[in-house]
């Protein structure tokens, strides 16, 4: 039997400044992939497809396209061993200078602006004290940002989590008890880019439609969240 050729068509479109390349092969729908470390966006259409409707798509698309092309492709600091002022540490990829100050109110708080991350203290304060003050704004950072997420994809995959939580990890950055519908999260996420954390916690919550790394599971990374192999490329090189 004669095997049957599988046209590809190809092209490139501007779109608000950045190159798309088109492919058209013979699949049913629209699938858009940016490669993060690349810098490419690689479209594929069913040869059906309009040109009108790939623009469209497209138009909808910038802003989510934009948002990951913009990502660091860096790897964020390993964070200082006694947390002193003008440390440099890594909050969601980016780099900030620890700023120690005098608490005005007799009370011990720690907050960002753009710049810094400012540690305000009535006395004198240890380096494990600090430390533990840095981790515990990622903490908070992390519980603000994940029921976002999980919001988010909960209806686009049918599936609901029941609990989640943050803590440290030595060999994972996330896990999902399937029985109790639980995730959990490696609190070190809170240094990667928002990209990162996106990409584990959609990773969790795809074990709660398949448990093993197979194909099904990744068929379903592969619909959820094309640009899922940029982000693993990333974590394993952390």
């Amino acid at each position: 039997m004669k095997k049957k050729e599988n046209k590809h068509y190809a092209s490139t479109i501007n779109i608000d400044g950045i190159s798309v390349e088109i492919r058209r092969k013979q699949i049913r729908n629209i699938n858009l992939r940016v490669h993060i470390r690349r810098g490419e966006v690689k479209l594929s259409a069913p040869l059906a497809a309009s040109d009108d409707e790939i623009m469209r798509f497209l138009l909808k698309k910038t802003g989510w396209i934009k948002k990951h092309l913009s990502t660091p492709k860096s790897q964020p600091l390993t964070l200082p061993e006694k947390f002193e002022n003008g440390d440099r540490i890594c909050i969601w990829g980016r780099e900030v200078t620890l700023k120690l100050s005098t608490a005005t109110y007799g009370k011990t708080r720690i907050h960002q602006n753009r710049d810094y991350l400012i540690i305000e203290h009535p006395g004198n304060t240890t380096a494990a004290k600090r430390e533990k003050m840095v981790r515990e704004w990622y903490r908070r950072e992390l519980k603000r940002e994940i029921p976002k997420i999980i919001l988010r994809y909960e209806d686009l995959m049918g599936v609901k989590v029941r609990e989640f939580g943050v803590k440290k990890m030595k060999t994972r950055w996330g896990s999902c008890n399937t029985r109790a519908k639980r995730i959990w999260l490696n609190l070190n996420l809170a240094e990667r880019q928002p990209i990162l954390l996106e990409y584990v916690v959609v990773h969790e919550m795809v074990h709660l439609l398949e448990r093993g790394h197979n194909r099904r599971f990744y068929s379903y990374m592969d619909r959820f969240m094309p640009q899922w192999r940029e982000c693993d490329e990333i974590l394993k090189k952390s």
